[in-house]
């Protein structure tokens, strides 16, 4: 979903006359928080479908917890309208995260059924679970199915990010390198 929103974000950019060379001109502070929370979530997806078994335990936690870096740059850059709607979207998924004990429920019946599944036998991802009655903020949570792929659900809170990462690459796409002096 998010390469897709930044692809779109590309051609918008070319269609406004944009070029991708003006991403350079483009500066957020703080950017390396964020591959903070990409190796937490990696390592954990690492243990999981390795079959380690060192996180399980502390999984949810760890999940939580690579938010935090996420949130921290948003406010880094909340000035950026574009990193501003992400930060919406990373704190509306963090909310039902955290109100659903480090998992990120999901609409059962909008997946495939090998899907659905892995999805109840635990087996398919360390940062899922069915949703239910006994779920929190549930309107928050995977509920949404893309209309290609394998059954791919999405938030809310994931589309307003995508919408705020097309965002942020199109106007990038637009910014023009500062005028040398003659």
């Amino acid at each position: 979903m998010f390469l897709e929103a930044a692809l779109l974000g590309v051609l918008i950019g070319w269609l406004r006359k944009g070029k991708l060379q003006a991403l350079e001109q483009v500066t957020l502070i703080g950017w390396p928080v964020v591959l903070l929370s990409l190796a937490i979530q990696v390592a954990v997806w690492i243990d999981f479908f390795q079959g380690y078994g060192y996180l399980p335990a502390c999984a949810p936690y760890l999940h939580l917890f690579s938010y935090l870096p996420l949130i921290v740059f948003a406010g880094l850059n909340r000035k950026t309208k574009a990193i501003l709607v992400i930060g919406i979207g990373i704190t509306l998924n963090l909310l039902v995260i955290a109100a659903n004990g480090g998992f990120m429920p999901v609409k059962y019946d909008r997946l495939a059924p090998g899907l659905q599944a892995e999805l109840l036998s635990g087996a398919g991802s360390p940062f899922h679970i069915a949703m239910s009655e006994e779920s929190r903020l549930s309107f928050l949570g995977d509920l949404f199915r893309l209309p290609y792929g394998k059954y791919r659900v999405i938030s809310i809170g994931d589309i307003i990010m995508a919408a705020g990462i097309c965002l942020l690459i199109q106007g990038g796409m637009m910014v023009r390198p500062p005028q040398k002096e003659r």
